[in-house]
């Protein structure tokens, strides 16, 4: 069985009408998903975030004489600037379902959570320890 990805623009109108006749033409059993796009971060925006944002944060704590890696940091900025979902999980033992709040993960976050992530990191980083993360467009001459 082949397996295609589609990707249509609704909102260009002839785009939408071709695809559409593609469709009305085929032969056979389909089965046809569709899901709303979304745009997760940039891999771009990650690696600025790692390479400034969570590095930043081990110097941060290098300086205090703690010795953290990369992902002690990452934990630690998800916990303090990160967003949170809720999950369902039912209890094995009571049938009850519990909800647990948990730290997103970030490479779930789309292009705005992302944005708007890195900018409350960098703010924390600055109110918490003086230190003042490199403008990401900056970052990326050096």
């Amino acid at each position: 069985m082949q397996k295609h990805s589609l990707v249509i623009d609704f909102s260009d109108q002839s785009k939408k009408r071709e695809h559409m006749q593609r469709i009305a033409g085929l032969k056979g059993l389909w089965e046809i998903k569709m899901k709303e796009r979304s745009f997760i971060r940039s891999l771009r925006s990650n690696d600025y975030y790692w390479a400034a944002i969570v590095e930043g944060l081990v110097q941060c704590m290098l300086a205090q004489g703690e010795v953290w890696d990369k992902d002690d940091a990452h934990e630690q900025l998800k916990r303090k600037c990160g967003l949170k979902c809720e999950k369902q999980m039912t209890n094995v033992v009571t049938s009850e379902i519990e909800v647990s709040t948990l730290d997103k993960s970030t490479s779930k976050y789309t292009v705005e959570e992302m944005s708007a992530y890195i900018e409350r990191c960098r703010i924390f980083l600055h109110d918490f320890f003086g230190y003042d993360v490199p403008d990401q467009d900056i970052f990326e001459m050096t």
